[in-house]
């Protein structure tokens, strides 16, 4: 989770932990429900990329 921005830390958190879905996080942080798909994409991308 260190390789993640602020940002991205909190879609990933709210996503996998909290079980909000990406259009309530969006609200929460007014940002599109597609813009949340994406930087939630981007985060587990960085995320596989330092496991491997």
């Amino acid at each position: 989770m260190q390789v993640l921005s602020e940002r991205e830390k909190l879609v990933v958190i709210s996503h996998a932990k909290d079980d909000l879905t990406f259009k309530e996080i969006g609200d929460k942080i007014n940002v599109s429900e597609s813009q949340i798909s994406r930087i939630y994409k981007k985060a587990l991308e960085k995320i596989r990329k330092t496991v491997d």
